[in-house]
């Protein structure tokens, strides 16, 4: 059996190139680096909306673009788990929120118990509510 030195003897002008085995650090992100922005508030969602588009593009198709971005999560997990091309137009995607998280149901109770809100004289607003 012949070693790797009897191959290359010492005084051979051959160069053996060993491979480093450098250990594969993970690609990392920090947390401090988020590549989700927040909106400052529903006004910067507004300027977003109005931007002007090249080409005749309806304000209802860059609304359901731009929507996926308004969410956080619940509603982005909803909305993530909607099967593909349920939502075709605004007043689709307008009636499925609203019945997923504001139910007729919630919203019935919601107006009885607001009509039937009274408050003493004597009360503030805060003990009345309670």
């Amino acid at each position: 059996m012949r070693t790797r030195n009897s191959y290359f003897p010492n005084n051979s002008s051959v160069t053996i190139l060993r491979r480093r085995n450098k250990r594969l650090t993970p690609n990392v992100v920090e947390p401090d680096l988020r590549t989700i922005v927040e909106m400052a508030d529903n006004h910067t969602m507004e300027e977003l909306l109005q931007a002007p588009m090249e080409g005749d593009v309806p304000n209802d198709v860059i609304m359901l673009m731009m929507f996926s971005y308004s969410l956080e999560g619940n509603a982005r997990v909803w909305y993530g788990r909607e099967p593909p091309n349920s939502i075709l137009t605004w007043e689709d995607l307008v009636n499925k929120f609203m019945n997923q998280f504001l139910p007729p149901s919630k919203t019935t109770h919601l107006k009885n118990e607001i009509s039937r809100f009274s408050q003493r004289f004597e009360e503030t607003f805060g003990e009345a509510w309670e």
